[in-house]
């Protein structure tokens, strides 16, 4: 019995070896992200391009909403969150708000508009990130009418003489 479980104990010595030593820096966690910000009102440019240095938090890699907000805390801009549909949302930035109708806080990750909420949005190292408050993206695209050409009349051979 004492064989079996040495044997055991040398296997188990062996695996965490190779596995320790099977780990190179692409597999790592990244723990430190570098991206551009901007945020900009209807009116005015709050900040332009500013390179933000985000860590690793308690809850994982930062968001789009932690990078917004780190850098409205550390410039000490007033902002008011609230939260929507289970996700934190800013309200308002320096007296800029949503209206509640059409004019929302939005942002574009390297120059699209990203899927999900950006309170949920992991940042990339390298993103480009731009927030602004304007009119729904979404409504943007159903707004345009197109008009279509008038069907071409075809007419049949119907056997009689006009």
């Amino acid at each position: 019995m004492k064989k079996v479980v040495f044997a055991l104990l040398v296997v188990a010595l062996i695996c965490s070896v190779f596995t320790a030593c099977g780990k190179n820096e692409e597999e790592t966690d990244q723990s430190s992200y570098t991206v551009k910000l901007t945020i900009k009102t209807q009116t005015d440019t709050i900040c332009n391009g500013e390179s933000i240095t985000m860590e690793d938090n308690e809850d994982g890699t930062p968001t789009v909403f932690d990078v917004v907000c780190k850098y409205l805390d550390e410039n000490e801009i007033p902002y008011e969150k609230d939260v929507f549909a289970g996700y934190d949302i800013i309200t308002s930035i320096d007296g800029a708000a949503e209206n509640g109708d059409d004019i929302f806080w939005q942002v574009l990750v390297d120059g699209k508009e990203p899927d999900g909420r950006y309170a949920a949005l992991e940042i990339e190292d390298g993103n480009n990130i731009e927030f602004f408050l304007g009119k729904n993206l979404q409504d943007t695209d159903t707004e345009t009418e197109t008009e279509e050409p008038a069907p071409e009349v075809q007419t049949a051979d119907d056997g009689y003489d006009d």
